[in-house]
């Protein structure tokens, strides 16, 4: 209708329902309203994808154990001008042979229906999209218009409330970025990517499955020019956004036996074991002790450009962006209302060219979408706004011996005073034109080098090449959310969205309090300023040292359920389990609260941040490691 692409696919869902159950004899046959004919609560049996609901004397069976079908929505006609339950166009064919298994499972689990025959079935419709969530919001490129699809009855409520807020406040109490249609990359909007997926959400509706579990196809959608290199050495890859990531790599194996005592890894239960290894602690301990690189590739970066590009960047973000080129700016984009919509980094490569680090689609969908009412209201002041993840790709080299590693392979000045700590330049390392960022998620020194994808196996083979006798290893994701979490890095989308202000959340520095221009949410900011917050954003250490937990895990104290865990991670440097959790602000450090895993509560301590190196002297690398211990090991490296 207005050239919207709405990822969904609709599939075909069984219901039926039985003749009259005798042990229910004498209820109503037919439904009446408001649900009187159903005393009994829904059952559900997942282990065979059935539901059941009562309906008067008879028993209705949902089952979702069937083969996908998909249905053609251009097959369903026109809907008439008086419907009825016979007559709906979403109601289909019953396919009887498709429902044979449900009804054979449902005899042996109710008894009661053994001498019941199937009255009445139907196919129906669902809708299912690529993750298998709603599509509610803007509508990317198209102004005004909004989108509330793939809405099951439970969201309903929830969904309409979302929408009425949005229409009228212009927010959403309630964070929708997990909902927008802008959260997916252009890949995953395709018929046959649409198709795939959202069938094998259907097949998946009722299993279990692990916040880890990637998807086992399609894979290989998106992969850095340093592929082959990391297959080659033993990568074990989960998939984001249709890229490939290395989480870990088996090459490293080997290296577990001189691993410190002090760095050994713990043992995990069998839930918390899945898509981990502990190679991951060989991986913590080079980057903490020697140098290791790790593929940045499919972390956003969007390029601003034009003569209304300071304008934009001042207008959209809580920093002053207006620092000489070659500076790096970490900042915040807000709601009206002070909610935090993403962080980023700005870089000014030149007087009007920016490159952003952000975390999703939707931060690019935003910046296009400003800039371009930007451009409308004051043609002088376009701006452009361009996706250069995919032309690009990025190594992050960190480490103590990080300078020691790139010396050798270029001219160019790596030191503080060359390029200091959020410094950015340009710089040829091995012959090769490259962009360097001196940031860290890691807290080591180091740099994120970025070069054209056309480039990139040779960029990764000659740092590689050069490290060799500097213990330099390739290091996956399952290092770096360690290593990012002693830190007291956040990660927006998992420990803060637009539900939380910068005050809660831990990232006020963000802010800049002088800024003279207005921008998104400085009045709302402004007056939170004022205010004492009811809530933050908390480090936990776990008291036995041996208990993990993944994340939303709920949390509680004094015996009451107060908040919930958003990112954690085994920290390897500090020998605990550690995860970030969302408490009431009277939560002081030193108090113990209790972490609910699979039905037991485990004792974590609120504890101050970030838990290592406080004094930020590894990144700024202006002085000796703040835990001299952790370079001990250093003659077993190479």
């Amino acid at each position: 209708m207005v050239g919207v692409p709405i990822p969904l696919l609709p599939l075909a869902h069984q219901y039926a329902k039985t003749t009259s159950v005798p042990a229910l004899a004498g209820r109503p046959i037919n439904d009446l309203p408001n649900g009187q004919n159903a005393v009994r609560p829904i059952l559900r049996h997942q282990d065979h994808d059935l539901y059941f609901r009562e309906h008067g004397s008879q028993y209705g069976i949902g089952y979702y154990g069937h083969r996908p079908m998909p249905v053609v929505a251009a097959s369903l006609g026109l809907t008439p001008k008086h419907v009825d339950e016979k007559s709906m166009p979403s109601r289909l064919e019953f396919t009887s042979e498709d429902f044979d298994p449900a009804w054979k499972e449902t005899k042996e689990l109710l008894p009661a229906l053994r001498d019941t025959e199937i009255a009445d079935g139907f196919n129906g419709i669902f809708s299912f999209t690529p993750d298998g969530g709603p599509l509610v919001g803007q509508a990317p490129n198209v102004e005004g218009f909004y989108v509330a699809e793939a809405v099951w009855v439970t969201h309903s409520a929830g969904v309409a409330r979302a929408v009425a807020e949005v229409l009228t406040t212009g927010r959403s109490q309630i964070d929708l970025s997990e909902c927008e249609l802008s959260r997916f990359e252009e890949i995953q909007l395709s018929r046959d990517y649409v198709s795939e997926t959202s069938q094998q959400n259907f097949v998946e509706i009722y299993d279990i499955l692990h916040p880890m579990q990637p998807k086992e196809s399609p894979r290989n959608l998106r992969v850095s020019p340093f592929y082959s290199r990391e297959r080659e050495l033993g990568a074990f890859f989960l998939e984001l956004g249709g890229w490939e990531r290395p989480f870990w790599y088996e090459s490293n194996a080997e290296l577990l036996k001189y691993l410190p005592a002090q760095w050994q890894p713990v043992g995990r239960d069998a839930w918390s074991a899945q898509f981990y290894s502990p190679i991951a602690a060989v991986e913590a301990w080079k980057t903490r002790n020697a140098v290791a690189m790790y593929d940045m590739t499919s972390f956003h970066r969007f390029e601003v450009s034009g003569p209304g590009s300071i304008d934009l960047l001042q207008r959209l973000t809580t920093g002053d962006i207006t620092a000489k080129p070659g500076t790096i700016t970490y900042t915040l984009l807000l709601n009206d209302h002070g909610g935090i919509r993403s962080d980023i980094f700005v870089s000014r490569l030149g007087e009007n060219v920016f490159q952003i680090g952000a975390n999703t689609a939707t931060d690019l969908e935003y910046l296009v979408r400003e800039g371009r009412r930007q451009g409308q209201h004051t043609p002088s002041r376009w701006v452009e706004v361009r996706e250069i993840t995919g032309s690009t790709c990025c190594i992050g080299l960190w480490g103590p011996r990080a300078r020691d590693v790139i010396s050798t392979i270029t001219t160019d000045d790596f030191s503080n005073k060359g390029l200091p700590y959020f410094g950015v330049k340009s710089a040829t390392i091995a012959g090769i034109p490259v962009t360097v960022f001196r940031k860290s998620y890691v807290g080591e020194l180091g740099w994120e080098i970025q070069t054209s994808s056309q480039y990139g196996q040779r960029l990764w083979d000659a740092i590689w090449q050069a490290g060799k006798s500097h213990g330099l290893i390739a290091a996956g994701r399952a290092a770096f959310n360690a290593l990012r979490l002693e830190k007291g890095y956040r990660t927006w989308g998992s420990d803060m969205t637009t539900e939380h202000n910068p005050y809660e959340a831990g990232v006020a520095s963000a802010i800049k309090t002088d800024k003279k221009e207005s921008y998104v949410g400085k009045a709302a900011i402004q007056r939170l300023s004022k205010q004492a917050p009811t809530r933050r954003l908390r480090c936990l250490t776990v008291n036995d040292g041996r208990s993990m937990v993944l994340g939303k895990e709920p949390v509680f104290l004094n015996g009451k359920a107060v908040g919930y865990v958003t990112s954690a991670a085994f920290g390897f440097t500090v020998r605990k389990p550690v995860a970030y959790a969302w408490l009431p602000a009277s939560a002081t450090e030193g108090q113990t609260v209790e972490i609910e895993y699979f039905g037991r509560r485990i004792p974590a301590t609120v504890t101050a941040e970030p838990l290592y190196d406080p004094q930020m002297s590894r990144l700024h690398a202006n002085g000796p490691s703040v835990v001299p211990e952790f370079q001990k090991p250093l003659k077993n490296l190479l």
